[in-house]
This record gives C-alpha cells, structure tokens and sequence, in this order.
C-alpha cells in the first residue's frame, strides 16, 4: 500500500459507517498452517474480530473461519493493486488484524479501533472518534520476524490539533532502530517527523538487510 495515500483514507474513515466493509472483495486468505483459500473476502470491520467470512465465488454461500487460523488477507483493488491485513501479536495477550505497508527486515503497520475499505478496495485505519469529546488517533506498528509482539513506532492523526506526534515518534524511533545508530542520529536532528515513518522504514530495513548479507 502506498503510505502517501494513508492520511486522505484516515480522514475519510472518521465518516465512513463501515457500509463498505459488507461488500466483498476478490482476493485470498492465508491460513496460518499455509492454506490458501481463494474467493471473495468481506475485510473484518474491527481488529479483533473473531471470524473472517468468505464466499469462494461471487454468488457462493458465504463460509466462515476463525481468525486465529488466519495469517493474511490479501484483496485485489479494482486498480490491481494488493492490500493485505495481518493478524499480528499487537500486545502481550492480544493478535488483531492490522494494515500491512511495507513488508522487509521489520514489517511496518497503521492500526485503529477498525477497519474500512472503499468501494476501490482501499483499505484505511477507523475509529471511534466523537467530535468535540476527543480526537482520533492511529497507531503505526513495527514488528520485526524475530519478536513476538509489535511496537508503536509513531502516532499519527487526521486532526491537526494533535500535539507533540513529531516529539512522539522521535522517542519511540530511536529506540526501535537502536541497532542502526546513524539513523537515530538523524532521527535526533529532527531530520524527520512523524509523517516520514514508510521513509524512515525504508531507509532502516535496506541498511538492515545489506548488513545481513555481508
């Protein structure tokens, strides 16, 4: 998924009532024991839903399966484009479906309260924002292969009146690329802010993946 189209469908989700989310979309499901299922996918409307519904063709009786037996799911936009959720340990003692950006040496993630697609098959973080009571939130998720729960690499928000993500996401950062020194030099210089995360992700996982095969 392209990053630079995240803020325009985190504004857009505040509003959506997830009507899209009942519409399905061609694409697989990957089961954690490698199966793949092929068909027509309704994307799951909260990260924690405890089932995943499915028709293996477009007018096919829909089918259901656990999402603890789910690993992925992959939608074909009508652009032919793929977006793809992943169930991830997003806590301790909790998995829940997450948008996938960028898939390297560590995977990078956006997660809300929910999630919504458009009529396209775009997918986008939601939430349960009530205006003038508190403002919406999304939280951008680093998991490398080898951990066994994600962590909040930044913050981000379709309110302009958030404060302090910048100052959020350079602490967080630094410790996540603790193990690439230079970049959290430039993480500390302020070369970068909060809206520079896919960058800063890009920028980690090459020099990470280089320094593997050396």
């Amino acid at each position: 998924m392209n990053l630079k189209r995240i803020p325009t469908l985190i504004a857009l989700s505040m509003f959506l009532n997830f009507g899209f989310a009942q519409k399905y979309f061609p694409g697989n499901i990957t089961k954690i024991n490698g199966e793949i299922i092929n068909g027509y996918i309704r994307i799951p409307k909260y990260a924690d839903d405890k089932s995943v519904k499915f028709r293996n063709s477009e007018k096919s009786f829909e089918k259901e399966i656990r999402s603890d037996s789910v690993r992925l799911i992959s939608i074909q936009t009508k652009g032919g484009a793929i977006n793809t959720l992943e169930r991830i340990p997003i806590t301790k003692k909790s998995k829940g479906f997450v948008i996938l950006l960028i898939e390297g040496y560590a995977n990078l993630y956006i997660a809300g309260e929910g999630i919504s697609a458009n009529k396209d098959g775009e997918f986008a973080p939601n939430t349960s924002y009530v205006s003038g009571r508190d403002l919406p939130t999304f939280n951008y998720l680093a998991l490398r292969k080898n951990e066994k729960v994600a962590t909040i690499l930044a913050v981000t928000s379709s309110s302009p009146t958030v404060l302090g993500l910048n100052n959020t996401f350079r602490v967080f950062a630094s410790k996540y690329f603790a193990d690439y020194p230079e970049l959290v030099k430039r993480i500390d210089k302020k070369e970068f802010t909060h809206d520079d995360v896919e960058k800063v992700m890009k920028i980690y996982n090459k020099h990470m993946e280089e320094n593997q095969n050396k």
